[in-house]
């Protein structure tokens, strides 16, 4: 594992590497990249999110989101300090996954492990369940409260 310095190095080097979001042509360009990176987004959702999440710029318009996302903020705890807090969660939890998705981390088994009480819930989509599944995730979320607050 890293050291602290070394994490923090890291992140100053991200910051110092840092480029602004390129310009696209308008608000369909942008689009069009967000239907690339979620291909289950309909193109009037990509239209609306596109023009909702980009301002105009000379030349075209970039995305409204700070540059800094691209980012890793350097952790000063440790996986084992971190499994040891998610440990004390006494609260019910519902982990919700897209069945695609691209995103893991490589220690979900022993997060999962620590959160004794939760409830894996597997959906049709990718790392966007919002967009690829809107409707199946909102079942479940109502279905998570309901049956946690009986």
């Amino acid at each position: 594992l890293a050291t602290l310095v070394d994490k923090i190095q890291l992140h100053l080097d991200q910051l110092r590497a840092l480029k602004p979001h390129r310009v696209m042509k308008d608000s369909s360009a942008a689009a069009l990249r967000l239907r690339r990176l979620s291909p289950n987004l309909s193109e009037e959702k990509a239209e609306r999110l596109a023009a909702r999440s980009t301002r105009s710029v000379e030349g075209g318009v970039v995305w409204r989101w700070d540059p800094l996302h691209r980012t890793q903020i350097p952790s000063v705890f440790s996986i084992e300090s971190y499994l040891a807090a998610i440990r004390r969660i006494t609260a019910p939890v519902s982990l919700f996954y897209g069945d695609e998705s691209w995103y893991q981390f490589p220690d979900l088994a022993e997060r999962e492990a620590a959160l004794q009480s939760a409830k894996r819930h597997v959906l049709p989509g990718g790392h966007n369940l919002h967009i690829d599944a809107p409707e199946a995730l909102a079942d479940r979320l109502l279905e998570a409260f309901r049956s946690e607050t009986t």
